[in-house]
């Protein structure tokens, strides 16, 4: 899915298409720094109950996309504001995981579980021949049985007729 993001600053409104799985608050920190020239910014956005709420982090950005999309709108306007302070509270300052490392996690987990099912496919499979198996095996076992026995009568049989 595709999620818009409209930034504006002063008078000025930008548009850039996301996708909501691997967009993060210093993309869209960078994007809004280099749109409008400005080295800090602040971030802020109106919610589904009209109050302006700023943004910081990576879960207030999904919160605020979320929101979004539980009000039926496909993109979120947030307005960029010069900011004196640092663009990021210092419990963010840890390195963000980049749009490549979501993306090669994604597929390691998609590839993780595609793995998972292929083995479950493959032990059923394996379940299924070893069934079938057992039965050929009982029915050869019956039949053998009931050659066993057939032979025992007619030996049976041939011994009375050789008494009599």
């Amino acid at each position: 899915m595709v999620f818009s993001l409209k930034l504006e600053y002063n008078d000025d409104l930008r548009r850039i298409r996301v996708d909501p799985s691997t967009v993060n608050m210093q993309f869209v920190l960078d994007s809004a720094q280099q749109m409008f020239g400005l080295r800090c910014v602040s971030l802020t956005y109106v919610d589904d109950e009209g109050e302006r709420i700023s943004m910081s982090s990576d879960i207030e950005l999904l919160e605020a996309m979320r929101v979004c999309e539980e009000c039926g709108r496909k993109s979120l306007k947030i307005r960029v504001a010069e900011s004196d302070s640092l663009p990021r509270p210092p419990a963010a300052l840890a390195r963000a995981e980049s749009i490549e490392e979501r993306t090669i996690r994604a597929s390691a987990v998609q590839a993780a579980r595609e793995a998972r099912e292929q083995a479950a496919r493959e032990a059923e499979r394996r379940a299924r021949a070893l069934q079938a198996a057992r039965e050929a095996d009982e029915e050869e076992e019956r039949e053998l049985r009931a050659a066993l026995e057939e032979r025992e009568r007619e030996i049976r049989e041939a011994e009375e007729e050789r008494e009599r």
